[in-house]
């Protein structure tokens, strides 16, 4: 199946919301601001801002919900969607991007981050069992601050995934306003 790959870059427009799907799997949905800037004679100035909802899964949507907050500088990669909607009084179209990866767009922002995934208490604690297992052997053997690739390596089970986008367009997401 052929998908439309994208890249923004911009602003978190909303908080993130969590959620676990029917399968157990994490989701987290945000809306995501991106305005075009111009340089006319000198001076920058702001055009237009397009808004996408955004959709991640798995340990990306847990991370997401620890790390993002509105008002972030945010670069995004992930897969577009776009879907009509109405209600009995509106309808229109939709951008949503199943995000792939979302970082924070350090052009903008400084900060120190940590390998792993937050809890969603928002503790500094790691709340991946693979990767505090993998540094606790590290350290054990005294190689402090690498990790072996087989240690990151995801999870999470597409299938899992795949149900859940299902699940999300069937539930009638597909049919509400995308705000």
């Amino acid at each position: 199946m052929n998908e439309i790959t994208v890249t923004i870059t911009g602003n978190v427009a909303s908080e993130p919301q969590g959620r676990t799907t029917s399968t157990g799997n994490p989701m987290t949905t945000f809306r995501l601001a991106s305005t075009v800037r111009r340089n006319q004679e000198g001076q920058w100035v702001d055009l237009h801002t397009s808004f996408v909802n955004v959709v991640c899964f798995g340990r990306l949507a847990r991370n997401v919900q620890g790390s993002l907050e509105q008002g972030f500088p945010v670069v995004l990669r992930g897969r577009l969607q776009v879907r009509q909607w109405s209600t009995d009084e509106r309808s229109g179209t939709a951008v949503d991007v199943v995000a792939d990866t979302i970082g924070h767009d350090l052009t903008f922002m400084h900060g120190k981050l940590t390998k792993g995934m937050w809890r969603p208490t928002g503790t500094d604690q790691l709340a991946d069992p693979v990767v505090d297992s993998a540094l606790s052997e590290l350290a054990e053997d005294g190689a402090p601050g690498s990790t072996p690739d087989s240690a990151l390596e995801s999870t999470d089970e597409s299938t899992d995934e795949q149900a859940d986008r299902r699940e999300l367009v069937s539930s009638g997401a597909g049919s509400e306003p995308p705000f």
